[in-house]
């Protein structure tokens, strides 16, 4: 089902000249490019209003850019030069760029482009370029996922830059990663593939994956007809575009839609050298290192894949073993599953498929340039197979199995030497069975049959089966008794052949044998289901209960530390609480003896210290003292008035009269007073 988008694209002016053909999944669209309806807009007015504007968008960066500014000498002649071939109406395109059902609107419509347009050309608006081998071969689909979007940014690359066999390695990997339950991640995937340049003199096409160890097949030596069958792609659904974009706020408050990869030719990757891109070993976290361990483990499992011809013939060695060669993931043959199932199942018996190798007499040396020891090996090995020209091959088909390949890892080149493999012509021999040899995995004296189940047409109609003459003349030289017990006894072993092959195929039998295995594998599928689920349900709850645990421990911890800091505060309250009471004492004591009395004056009570106290008596005392003399010398004075002839002298007014004589009484205790005063001054001193 198709639906036909026609309009303006672009927010700066521009406008693709045609039709866009919106292709739904399943459908293989003809992309048609028509004239443009410049009178009519059917463009999503929620992408219309989107701030792009005209520059080109890349990588997160903005710039302002157009096919015809931007400067693509950088670009190798062979993309500047390629047209698609999709600006031609006859030619019919493979659209299917989603996953969606067809009741579903599209998210992305996909358009021809101009004829003078060429893959790495910038676009308008939110178009880019993609090729048809990315969603037909590779089985690529919009949006990108999480992993395909890691490595288009990390190598700086718009996805049309790629080869197409680097999308078939990315793809494949990640078929590989699921079916082994490791992690398909960026970094895994760089230690595994390094890049691998195309182009010179400066000038660039296509990047594409080289592997130091041999894991994957590539899709096909040579891609052909990829570089003309491309087309451009845009998201018209919100979510498509923001699969794609996200806004980003500049200083200004504006918002300006950036794209999360690039998605046009750019020039920045190259500016690095290829061993920028590539992850070492050691730079692989713990879980890539496991991960990248068990892909090696499950290649080196594989079996050895057998030489053969276009008739299924297996080529011999000079000692008359099979010629093998190392296999790997069958990149191609995983691609081509109609389902991821399909994939799976493909991926589960890889490693014990039997393999037939192709290989063409001038893909391994004509007989002809075989040294001469290794011719003699051909003309023995044609001779064994027989010297009936017209009859059917019958040279060695069964496969001896093959060990697996051990540790450490050392896959070698699958490219063997033409001298090494001499190998007879393509004719097809007849005669007996070939013997294998003494050293062969069946054991000395086995006998290797033709390949009747690899090659169906392996007796053809136009061709006449033959006896050998000497086969013939043993026939012939016996009698007819003996000729007949002979019979009988073939006749007899054919028929217990036949009625084994009977019983072992019986339908009734066989059919409710597999059902009822295939029910109980689907039992046991739900129950290892069910206790893997209720297994990965119980470790996340012990995981939330062992962090809660630790949290619990932690707080437990410091809460200890808070009671023994308590603890201590506690010691040191009663301690205070002592001393406390101790002081109060102190207190009421001192307060007890400076307790003013009932009739103090307000001056006595403004005395708040002893030395206060002490001067105020000093100066009460030094009062009283000068008030005595003043006195003393008062009367005496008066005394003289009164007798004239009176005399003072002698008698001071601290002085007095004791047994008839005049004494000083108060010296030794103003020498005892002095040493007082001079306690109280210092006393004084120290309180201020």
């Amino acid at each position: 089902m198709t639906d036909v988008f026609s309009g303006n694209v672009g927010d700066g002016g521009d406008r693709l000249v045609c039709t866009f053909l919106v292709v739904n999944v399943g459908a293989t669209g003809r992309l048609r490019p028509r004239k443009e309806d410049s009178g009519s807009s059917t463009e999503d007015a929620t992408i219309a209003r989107l701030p792009v504007g005209d520059g080109s968008v890349r990588d997160g960066i903005e710039h302002a850019s157009s096919s015809g500014q931007v400067d693509f000498s950088w670009v190798a002649d062979e993309p500047l030069g390629e047209e698609s071939d999709f600006c031609d109406e006859a030619i019919i395109a493979y659209a299917m760029v989603e996953t969606t059902s067809r009741e579903d609107p599209p998210n992305w419509y996909c358009c021809a482009p101009k004829e003078e347009d060429r893959i790495c050309h910038h676009f308008p608006g939110k178009q880019f370029t993609m090729y048809e081998f990315a969603f037909r071969e590779a089985g690529i689909r919009l949006p990108f996922n999480s992993f395909q979007m890691s490595v288009f940014k990390w190598l700086r690359l718009a996805p049309s830059q790629l080869h197409p066999n680097a999308l078939a390695f990315m793809r494949a990997f990640e078929l590989v990663c699921q079916f082994l339950g490791i992690g398909c991640t960026r970094a895994l995937f760089f230690h595994v593939f390094h890049l691998q340049r195309s182009g010179s003199r400066g000038r660039h096409s296509w990047v594409s994956f080289k592997q130091p160890v041999r894991l994957f097949k590539t899709y096909e030596d040579s891609v052909r007809h990829f570089k003309n069958r491309w087309y451009v792609v845009m998201p018209i659904t919100r979510a498509a575009l923001h699969s794609l974009y996200y806004y980003q706020r500049k200083p200004n408050g504006e918002e300006t839609l950036m794209s999360k990869i690039p998605l046009r030719w750019q020039r920045d990757h190259f500016d690095l050298s290829t061993a920028h891109y590539r992850v070492k070993y050691a730079m692989l976290g713990e879980e890539d290192r496991l991960a990248y361990k068990k892909l090696v483990d499950y290649v080196q499992s594989f079996s050895l894949g057998f030489w053969a011809n276009r008739q299924g013939v297996p080529y011999l060695d000079e000692a008359g073993e099979l010629i093998t060669e190392t296999r790997y993931i069958n990149t191609k043959a995983l691609l081509e599953c109609d389902t991821e199932e399909e994939a799976l199942a493909l991926l589960s018996a890889m490693p014990n498929a039997r393999d037939r190798v192709l290989k063409l007499a001038n893909q391994v040396g004509a007989p002809d340039r075989v040294p001469k020891k290794k011719k003699k090996t051909v003309a023995r090995v044609s001779e064994t197979a027989g010297d009936a020209g017209a009859g059917p091959s019958q040279a060695a088909s069964v496969i001896p199995s093959s060990p697996p390949r051990s540790n450490p890892i050392n896959i070698p080149d699958s490219s063997p030497s033409p001298a090494a493999s001499p190998l007879h012509k393509r004719k097809r021999p007849a005669g007996p069975l070939t013997r294998s040899s003494p050293g062969s995995p069946n054991g000395p004296g086995s006998y290797l049959l033709p390949p009747c189940y690899v090659e169906r047409s392996f007796f053809k109609a136009e061709e006449s089966i033959v006896v050998p003459a000497p086969e013939a003349k043993a026939i012939l030289d016996q009698d007819a008794a003996a000729r007949r017990k002979d019979l009988a006894r073939d006749i007899a072993a054919v028929i217990r052949v036949m009625e084994t092959a009977m019983v072992m195929t019986d339908t009734s039998v066989s059919t409710a044998s597999l059902e009822d295995a295939l029910l109980q594998v689907r039992t046991e599928k739900e129950r290892l289901s069910k206790d893997l689920s209720d297994y990965k349900e119980e470790h996340q709850l012990q995981e939330g209960l062992s962090q809660k645990l630790e949290e619990v421990e932690k707080e437990r911890d410091q809460l200890k530390a808070a009671k023994a800091s308590l603890e201590e505060q506690v010691v040191d309250h009663q301690k205070l609480t002592e001393d406390n009471a101790g002081l109060r004492a102190q207190v009421e004591s001192l307060e007890g003896k400076v307790r003013p009395l009932a009739d103090e004056t307000e001056e006595e009570r403004a005395l708040g210290s002893r030395g206060e106290l002490l001067g105020h008596i000093r100066t009460l005392n030094q009062d009283l003292v000068a008030c005595f003399k003043e006195g003393f010398d008062n009367a005496v004075e008066q005394l003289g008035l009164l007798n004239p002839e009176l005399v003072t002298a002698g008698s001071p007014y601290n002085c007095c009269v004791r047994d008839g004589e005049i004494i000083c009484p108060f010296e030794a205790e103003e020498e005892l007073g002095g040493e007082e005063e001079e306690e109280d001054e210092e006393v004084l001193r120290a309180e201020s």
